[in-house]
């Protein structure tokens, strides 16, 4: 898959990536839920069966799935700033991202429009949190040694920032 850029998006491509998301945050809850981080399996998510290829039939679908990835992505790491195992207690502060979806006076990401440098941009934020984490998880004393970032990462190289930035949403709607 080529990386998705700001310069415009192969929505197959946004598919297969917000796919790859779901599958590898299930597969790292799953793993870290067997080693008695409690609570985790609780914030699991499906793929909806409304995005799949050959393309996007409703913007509305694709913000609705991020929103799900994004306050699931949220409790994740509240759950694990709040697991009394682990050693690192800053989870969600050093790796949740900033972007907003949905809400009109802070995002350009809203169901009165996508703006794609936004979405490109949340993208390459998310993963890039996600990879921190796994990184973290990796030099935690209980969870150590098990490959998280290597097993569960998501590579930095499917998405092209270059040029992309979080454009505030203006406070108003498309009527």
């Amino acid at each position: 898959m080529p990386p998705i850029t700001g310069r415009g998006i192969n929505q197959a491509d946004l598919l297969s990536l917000l796919k790859l998301i779901q599958i590898q945050y299930l597969a790292l809850a799953n793993h870290l839920e067997g080693k008695s981080i409690d609570g985790i399996a609780n914030y699991v998510f499906t793929y909806p069966s409304n995005l799949k290829s050959p393309g996007i039939f409703t913007q509305g679908a694709v913000l609705d799935y991020l929103k799900t990835v994004h306050d699931a992505f949220e409790n994740f790491l509240i759950i694990l700033d709040g697991d009394g195992n682990l050693s690192f207690e800053l989870y969600f502060e050093s790796y949740f991202p900033e972007t907003r979806i949905g809400d009109l006076t802070r995002s350009s990401l809203t169901q009165a429009g996508i703006y794609e440098g936004s979405l490109v941009k949340m993208l390459g934020d998310y993963i890039a949190g996600w990879n921190g984490m796994c990184v973290e998880l990796d030099l935690d004393p209980i969870i150590a040694g098990t490959g998280n970032r290597s097993t569960y990462g998501i590579s930095p190289n499917l998405v092209d920032t270059t040029g992309c930035v979080h454009k505030p949403g203006t406070g108003s709607t498309v009527g």
